[in-house]
């Protein structure tokens, strides 16, 4: 069943899409104030990241050669180089911006907003990355 890896790639994707939705509205719907939030928070996040993790090796081992060295050869560069573009540009925006020069939208930026924005926006760095490397790689071999 699902042999074909497009088929798979979209099932985990979309398997992956619902246990995020899942986990995300659980956390909603118990309530900033709910001291179970945290826990409930920490249980649902863990039982989603081991389902996607066990979801993720069920689709690798249904590649061929092929496909798993594009996709190691894809993150491999395509992270490594689109997170180095990324410092330049956060070591160049740092080294430019003049702290009396704040736009207003930044100024009420708490410290937990700016880490999970960086780490947010590394992740973001890397997937497009890995996407522009993978479909480079295929299209070299084609």
């Amino acid at each position: 069943m699902f042999r074909n890896p497009v088929l798979r790639y979209l099932l985990v994707f979309g398997l992956m899409l619902v246990a995020g939705l899942i986990a995300g509205g659980l956390a909603v719907a118990v309530g900033a104030s709910n001291p179970l939030r945290l826990t409930l928070t920490i249980v649902g996040l863990s039982a989603t990241m081991a389902f996607a993790i066990a979801a993720c090796a069920w689709w690798w081992q249904g590649l061929d050669e092929a496909a798993r060295e594009a996709h190691k050869w894809a993150w491999w560069w395509g992270s490594t180089f689109s997170l180095a573009v990324g410092g330049v540009v956060l070591v160049t925006l740092t080294m430019a911006m003049d702290p009396a020069q704040t736009p207003q939208t930044l100024s009420d930026t708490t410290a937990m907003d700016l880490v999970a924005g960086g780490a947010m926006g590394a992740l973001l760095l890397q997937c497009v990355g890995y996407f522009i490397a993978w479909t480079v790689w295929w299209l070299r071999r084609r």
